[in-house]
């Protein structure tokens, strides 16, 4: 595929770090245990620069409309550890912070390359290209709680 982008072939890669919704299963497990009073376990030594859905959605829909060439990236603009993530929903929660536990990935049984010190991506040609400059880690958390509430509403 490198070697047909190289010739000039009509593609676009788009590579992006870890997308994220309301039905992310992680998240929506550490909302649902929080919300119940529950203890989750987050890695304090693995990263993460979420992306909500919405924003890559449209990232794909404007490299498509602009027949756009070559490889394209897109990243929240910080590495977080997970284990800040969950802190960060049981704050908004207003659940007892000591139900969120601390763990290391390295005895976890994870796939080789798995634990990253960094996730973050130049994201500068999509945002010259496109406009697009994602949140931070907190608004992205922030707008899944917010549909969560909405969802509930229903």
């Amino acid at each position: 595929m490198l070697a047909q982008l190289s010739r000039g072939a009509p593609l676009a890669i788009a590579r992006f770090t870890k997308v994220v919704s309301l039905k992310t299963p992680l998240i929506a497990g550490w909302i649902d245990a929080l919300s119940r009073g529950d203890a989750v376990t987050a890695f304090r030594d693995v990263v993460v620069a979420p992306l909500p859905v919405d924003i890559v959605s449209r990232a794909i829909s404007d490299l498509l409309r602009e027949e756009a060439r070559g490889i394209f990236q897109l990243s929240g603009p910080e590495d977080h550890p997970y284990v800040d993530i969950a802190n960060y929903i049981a704050k908004k929660l207003d659940a007892d912070a000591n139900l969120v536990r601390s763990s290391s990935a390295k005895g976890a049984s994870l796939p080789g390359g798995s634990i990253r010190l960094h996730t973050t991506l130049d994201s500068g040609r999509l945002n010259e290209l496109c406009g697009i400059t994602a949140p931070d880690a907190w608004a992205v958390i922030d707008h899944i709680l917010a549909e969560r509430q909405t969802v509930s509403a229903r």
